[in-house]
């Protein structure tokens, strides 16, 4: 398993680095939680994870998110104000947005 060290560690123990936020600080934690619960289930897939939190967020707070996880990526959005997230953790990074 690419993260089997990673299973085995609690949420804590999984470093969150955010590099750019535009959202209320719960939110990011939210975010920031379903993707640490999800390698700690065993779950190292990018499309999975990123399908769990687009799913929570549109679920808490409306349609219309969107969420990219991956080891590398390019990219350039539109978003709505305030919300905007971008953090790495383990060897991803993940970028959700919000958009009209």
């Amino acid at each position: 398993v690419l993260f089997g060290a990673l299973e085995m560690a609690s949420t804590e123990q999984i470093a969150i680095t955010q590099r750019s936020v535009e959202m209320l600080h719960s939110r990011a934690q939210i975010a920031e939680t379903i993707a640490k619960n999800q390698i700690l289930s065993g779950n190292n897939n990018e499309q999975m994870i990123a399908c769990a939190i687009k799913r929570r967020f549109d679920d808490l707070y409306g349609s219309s998110w969107q969420c990219i996880v991956g080891k590398s990526f390019g990219c350039y959005i539109t978003h709505l104000e305030n919300h905007f997230l971008f953090f790495y953790f383990g060897g991803f990074a993940v970028l959700l947005y919000k958009n009209n």
